[in-house]
């Protein structure tokens, strides 16, 4: 039997597909709106019982970094041109979750860096409020914007992104796969 929890976020996730797909006439009976308001308190209730501390990483931690280019060409021989470049620096617990990020692009001095490196930051600080990968991947995914288009990336298999928070959230859903799935499928 699913949760109230699960049922809550499955009719958010279909809603949300409907708006996407542009489906009108989508409607919500009284039972429905009394287990999403169920939903709604359960995880109110859960909330509360979540420390609001930051949980900070170890002074010595497991980190990767990855050079993506974004929004190139690929040529017929594979190879690949042009593109903005984004690094991305991961931080991890010693549990294996990440923690922190860290983005530079490939413009010095441009806006675009600057708006890099204070996401990354807002990144890092819900990370080590508890605010679970999904949940932050997901609701970067849907952002779209330039740089956007191919990803030149051999390592982790990311072949295209819709911008570079979309590529971030897609390297931050890599990591948390292989962490959970390490973990033997325990989030």
């Amino acid at each position: 039997m699913m949760s109230l929890r699960e049922y809550f976020w499955a009719k958010v996730d279909a809603y949300v597909a409907a708006y996407v797909a542009a489906i009108t006439g989508v409607t919500i009976s009284d039972a429905e709106v009394e287990a999403i308001d169920r939903a709604a308190e359960e995880v109110d209730r859960a909330a509360d019982d979540l420390p609001a501390a930051r949980r900070r990483l170890p002074a010595k931690r497991r980190a990767v970094q990855h050079e993506f280019r974004i929004g190139g060409v690929r040529g017929e021989d594979g190879s690949y041109t042009g593109g903005a470049k984004l690094f991305v620096r991961l931080g991890f617990y010693p549990d294996g979750r990440v923690g922190e990020v860290f983005l530079d692009t490939s413009k010095e001095g441009s806006d675009l860096r600057h708006f890099m490196n204070g996401f990354a930051v807002v990144v890092s600080l819900l990370l080590q409020f508890r605010v679970p990968v999904p949940v932050v991947a997901h609701a970067l995914r849907s952002i779209s914007g330039g740089p956007a288009g191919d990803v030149d990336d051999a390592e982790l298999g990311i072949r295209e992104a819709r911008s570079m928070i979309d590529l971030v959230a897609q390297v931050l859903a890599h990591y948390e796969v292989e962490r959970v799935s390490a973990d033997g499928g325990t989030a």
